[in-house]
């Protein structure tokens, strides 16, 4: 299963589902409603790879894991969903989340653990706002100020603009639109009149 630059929008039940000994890869795709985003395991285990995709409006899970399931999860938000991720313990799975923006859950330190026989890892995530542009209107891009640019794993492809890569499924154009830190405040005495977000 491949799955590329893909809007995938309101399914009844699970949008992407890997089972049975199946693998899959996603990237740079969009799951926008549906009961679960990504389902890996179910009558057997699968494998699944996530990068730079963004989930966000699913009712039940944004991602589930069962049967002895291995999922790797890079460069990713989700936000907005009914719940994050869960993972069912009768078999051991295998969990991995690096740089990725899960908005509100609690990592420590950007850590990703978990307890039990499942193996978890990963590190260098987030769990803010992702500031989309328009999520009401269906526009899941990122605002400048968004806490997700520049903010995926450094060694994966940068951007078209030739930046880090950001996190999510649609990267924030540098080139089109500059980045200028600097004060905003007109009443400052350093207020800078070319920054478009404020430090």
């Amino acid at each position: 299963l491949l799955i590329d630059n893909c809007i995938l929008v309101n399914s009844d039940e699970e949008v992407i589902h890997c089972d049975s000994d199946g693998y899959g890869t996603v990237t740079n795709t969009l799951i926008n409603g549906g009961r679960f985003g990504v389902k890996v395991g179910s009558d057997g285990g699968g494998s699944m790879i996530v990068i730079n995709s963004t989930i966000t409006n699913v009712t039940d899970l944004a991602i589930w894991i069962s049967h002895g399931s291995n999922i790797e999860i890079t460069n990713l938000i989700l936000a907005d969903n009914g719940g994050d991720l869960n993972w069912w313990t009768g078999e051991p799975n295998s969990i991995s989340i690096n740089y990725t923006d899960i908005d509100g859950y609690p990592f420590e330190d950007g850590e990703f653990s978990c307890g039990g026989d499942d193996y978890c890892s990963g590190s260098n995530n987030i769990s803010n706002n992702p500031q989309f542009t328009d999520p009401d209107n269906g526009d899941f891009t990122l605002q400048s100020t968004s806490p997700c640019i520049d903010a995926g794993d450094p060694e994966s492809d940068p951007d078209p603009d030739g930046t880090i890569a950001d996190m999510g499924a649609y990267y924030y154009d540098q080139i089109a639109n500059p980045i200028i830190w600097g004060c905003m405040d007109e009443e400052a005495c350093n207020y800078d009149s070319e920054a478009t977000v404020d430090e």
